[in-house]
């Protein structure tokens, strides 16, 4: 059975598989496919962890100037949608916590709608 992984190791395992991806000399977009694919081979379909690992990759393809009109797409879904905050409420996050991760929502946000 897979372990789900917590909100910090997603970013952290997501952001560094990304960026070895690239210094192995995959592209952007490439990067992006063999992230979706690593994590749905290790994450045992948690919707959590899939809702943060696009909303990192929309922040690494706009980092990288090559942002996928799907991950765009996905990453606005969750976010106008409030799904992803919605589901920390429910897991009775303490409001420090809480209020971390709906500022890591918001700075996605702001980045997706710069662009």
């Amino acid at each position: 059975m897979v372990n789900k992984l917590s909100y910090d190791k997603v970013i952290k395992y997501g952001t560094q598989g990304f960026e070895k991806y690239l210094s192995e000399g995959f592209t952007v977009n490439q990067a992006t496919s063999r992230s979706i694919v690593e994590f749905e081979i290790q994450t045992d379909d948690f919707q959590d962890v899939e809702w943060i690992l696009y909303l990192i990759l929309a922040k690494l393809g706009i980092e990288h100037g090559d942002l996928r009109d799907d991950i765009k797409s996905q990453a606005m879904d969750i976010i106008h949608s409030n799904k992803l905050v919605k589901f920390w409420r429910q897991e009775g996050l303490d409001n420090k916590e809480l209020e971390e991760r709906v500022l890591f929502v918001e700075g996605i946000k702001d980045l997706l709608t710069t662009v």
